[in-house]
């Protein structure tokens, strides 16, 4: 994967190894462009930690349909060792509602501590904000030459 970057009149190339998960820079790179670097780079760790997850969740689909078919095996077993077919329906129907009423619950929990992380996240990417901001407005404050303070704009 290649990129091309531009940077005022300039254009920077940068390959991207894949494989690697590495940025192979040219010999002509220039240290003032590392910014575009950096977000390139979170770009890719972004792909990347999708990619892995999208993975998990295409294993886990295939760990479902396997264990589907493997308690529907089981139900069909139980269904032919008993001769009272009102049984076999009223244990399958049991089951199915009780590994629902699991897997429900599994999900829920899931989802509840997805949402705790998310909003840990954001939170503590508001407080890098806020930190940035405030070096920020720092270093303006010591190179104003007329002394003034500048506004960080702070809310």
């Amino acid at each position: 994967m290649n990129y091309a970057v531009f940077v005022g009149s300039s254009v920077i190339n940068l390959e991207v190894d894949k494989d690697k998960y590495a940025i192979v820079l040219p010999r002509n790179f220039l240290l003032d462009r590392i910014v575009i670097l950096f977000l390139l780079h979170m770009d890719f760790q972004e792909q990347f930690f999708k990619e892995r997850i999208k993975f998990i969740h295409e294993a886990r689909d295939e760990k479902e349909e396997s264990f589907e078919k493997l308690q529907q095996q089981e139900r069909e077993k139980v269904k032919q060792s008993n001769p009272n077919p009102s049984n076999a329906e009223e244990y399958k129907r049991r089951a199915d509602e009780i590994a629902k009423f699991i897997k429900d619950k599994l999900i829920k929990a899931h989802e509840k501590k997805m949402v705790g992380m998310r909003e840990r996240h954001w939170q503590e990417e508001v407080e890098l904000e806020k930190e940035f901001d405030a070096k920020l407005s720092h270093l303006m404050e010591k190179y104003t030459l007329d002394g003034s303070k500048v506004n960080a704009g702070n809310t």
